[in-house]
């Protein structure tokens, strides 16, 4: 790691918008922590992943590279803004919000599919978007069960 894209200056710089947490898990019996790279899916070290406040995983950056880091953080907050505003009554934004909520891989294939067949009207952009969306999430989904 010390080489790699997390020592970079640009790094540094962003990290002053976020909050990093560097967790390391230990052999220490009994430590409380130690659970964590389980409980959260992760494969290998280091696993980078997007939590909320609580520790809810929220997503996990599909590169390790800062901008890719930063286009994670912009679509969750966007999917976070597409939820608010759907809880506040807003109508024709649950195709949007399904089409981010693929993007960033949170949320799986039966469950997008349950929701699309609820989805009455979207625009042919979304659609689109959706539609390939789909295919890839069935993809996973197949060779993951």
């Amino acid at each position: 790691m010390e080489s790699g894209s997390l020592s970079t200056k640009e790094f540094a710089a962003w990290t002053e918008d976020v909050i990093p947490f560097l967790h390391v898990t230990t052999r220490i019996p009994d430590w409380p922590g130690d659970g964590m790279l389980r409980e959260y899916g992760g494969r290998g070290f280091p696993t980078l992943l997007f939590l909320d406040a609580d520790g809810k995983k929220l997503s996990e950056p599909p590169g390790r590279d800062v901008a890719t880091f930063a286009s994670t953080a912009t679509a969750l907050g966007k999917v976070s803004d597409l939820k608010a505003r759907v809880a506040k009554g807003e109508k024709g934004l649950e195709g949007k919000l399904l089409a981010a909520e693929l993007e960033l891989g949170t949320v799986d294939f039966p469950n997008a599919k349950a929701r699309l067949a609820k989805i009455k009207k979207l625009d042919d952009e979304t659609k689109a978007k959706i539609t390939k969306l789909m295919v890839d999430a069935e993809i996973l989904h197949l060779f993951t069960e």
